[in-house]
């Protein structure tokens, strides 16, 4: 018989090692709660009722977290449970994962891990998370996070194949998801990432990458605003590549790389779409060795006209800044250029750097469209063939202005809609925010004060739950890199403020009006921040 262990009560605290190879390790916090035999080895926990009020410990202190795992669980061949429903706001985490937990494959057996934090809960996950298939011939498993927020602080997420495909991490969160650790679902062929959420911030690499076989697929649909800083990373390499989607309702602002390299073989598809669409300094690359891939940034061709399916929403508003690099190339001697396209319904400003073409013997010249269903600036530069192998540059909106970043005598603007050039557009600000209240320049970084910012959620509408993260006028400084003094490349490296988890970004523990970012002051590797009303 499969081994089954669950613990189960109002709060859940797990310091120690919990094995139950080949079965199921179940960590449930509810005031009542329905357990399922369903067959096959699987079990289903099924919490009917919340926990509500406050949970004390033997010592009558008050427990802050309905589950929490520090230790070690392992479940091989099986599966780990947690789950739990709140109804308290005076919870921090409905579930805190600073430990390991492993349910890897074993033969025949994928292993499934499975976080829950209900509909109005917080689920933070500062530990590892692995389902990974680590003996030859093993697939990776499944991993699934759900919360109305989701923290990947620090930890790491795996659920890799050797010698086999990956696995699929899925994390959903109603109001908003921090990928701030390592997600990874590489293996011989790349498995799946799917990420749906309210809004999104990432800082830190998320693969499907494919060792010998096609990269994974990594599907990201955000209902609100997605930042990405220099350290995101979405990688489907592979020996052709693989596909990644984002797709957002109001606004992507990203100063990361987007990757799908096809090592042996074609690049993959690349599809990145939001009403407001930013690359600041970005690296968007599907080239491959035997022929470039497709790549779509705001649209299809010609805004999707004419098109039976029309597969992507379009941007209304574009901007690619003169750091950026999108390139779909022939990376070996044969293979056709791939294929860019660009667009905007209202405005697209384009500094950035194109590259479709072929290979260095052989292969036709590849295609860019670069347009706008109006307003077209564009001052970037584009190849698309080799000696008599010509590809195509299209610019073909309503109305056309050829720039150069260089002409400006205002070296540049940061703000709301501020497009164009070395301009980086802080997409989002609102008055109530204050950016730029405060500002400090040091060489080739910038500190920026907000001192309105109410964490990573633009209003409290956007985040309706007992785990919603919004706090008024708590306040926030966002920091930007550039590549010289003049403001070239310029880039989001980090932000400072409640909330603001992942690699460079810092989480301060800031309450409502502090105002955090009333003043700044940089001074090489050291920055001094003035909160007017923090009261530490």
């Amino acid at each position: 018989a499969s081994d089954f262990a669950a613990l189960i009560a109002p709060s859940v605290d797990n310091r120690g090692v919990v094995i139950a190879n080949l079965g199921t390790v179940g960590l449930v916090s509810g005031e009542a709660t329905t357990v399922d035999f369903v067959g096959n080895d699987l079990i289903v926990f099924t919490v009917n009722e919340p926990v509500e009020g406050q949970v004390l410990d033997k010592d009558g202190n008050l427990i802050s977290d309905r589950i929490s795992n520090s230790g070690s669980i392992k479940a091989d061949g099986g599966q780990v449970i947690m789950t739990a429903k709140n109804a308290s706001s005076i919870i921090k985490n409905t579930i805190s994962m600073d430990g390991v937990v492993e349910a890897k494959t074993v033969t025949e057996k994928d292993g499934f891990i499975f976080l829950g934090g209900g509909d109005q809960g917080t689920v933070n996950v500062a530990g590892t998370l692995n389902a990974s298939g680590e003996e030859p011939g093993l697939a990776g498993g499944e991993i699934t996070v759900e919360g109305a927020s989701v923290i990947v602080a620090e930890g790491s997420i795996q659920a890799k194949g050797t010698d086999a495909k990956g696995g699929t991490i899925t994390i959903t969160g109603t109001d908003w998801v921090s990928a701030g650790g390592h997600m990874d679902v590489s293996g011989e062929t790349g498995g799946n990432v799917n990420v749906t959420t309210g809004g999104l911030s990432i800082a830190a690499p998320i693969l499907a990458k494919g060792s010998t076989g096609q990269g994974g697929n990594i599907h990201i649909n955000t209902l609100f605003k997605s930042w990405e800083n220099v350290d995101a990373l979405l990688d489907v390499s592979g020996a052709s590549g693989g596909t990644i989607k984002h797709f957002a309702e109001q606004q992507i602002l990203t100063s990361g790389e987007y990757l799908a390299l096809g090592t042996n073989g074609k690049g993959g598809s690349i599809d990145v779409t939001a009403n407001k669409l930013k690359f600041l300094s970005s690296t968007i690359d599907a080239s491959g060795t035997m022929g470039g891939g497709r790549i779509r940034l705001g649209g299809e061709y010609q805004g999707g006209k004419n098109l039976t399916i029309d597969e992507i929403p379009n941007a209304q508003t574009l901007l690619i800044n003169d750091g950026a690099n999108v390139t779909a190339k022939t990376m070996g001697a044969g293979g056709a250029g791939g294929r860019i396209i660009v667009w905007a319904d209202r405005r697209a400003a384009v500094f950035g750097q194109f590259d479709v073409t072929p290979g260095t013997r052989s292969g036709k010249g590849g295609f860019i469209e670069v347009s706008s269903g109006d307003k077209l600036a564009f001052g970037g530069s584009a190849k698309t063939g080799i000696d008599d192998r010509r590809g195509t540059l299209l610019l073909d909106p309503k109305n056309i202005t050829i720039a150069s970043s260089a002409s400006y005598s205002l070296q540049a603007m940061i703000g709301d809609d501020y497009s164009g050039g070395k301009n980086i557009d802080h997409t989002g600000a609102r008055v109530s925010e204050y950016f730029g209240w405060s500002v400090s320049l040091d060489g080739d970084r910038l500190a920026v004060g907000a001192r309105g910012n109410t964490g990573p959620h633009s209003t409290q509408s956007d985040c309706s739950g007992l785990g919603c993260l919004y706090r008024s006028g708590a306040g926030a400084v966002y920091l930007y890199t550039f590549t010289d003094s003049a403001f070239s490349g310029g880039a989001l490296a980090a932000v400072i403020g409640y909330d603001w988890t992942g690699d460079k970004n810092i989480d301060q523990d800031l309450d409502t009006s502090d105002f955090f970012g009333s003043s700044v002051s940089l001074d090489g590797n050291r920055l001094a921040v003035g909160a007017v009303s923090g009261d530490g």
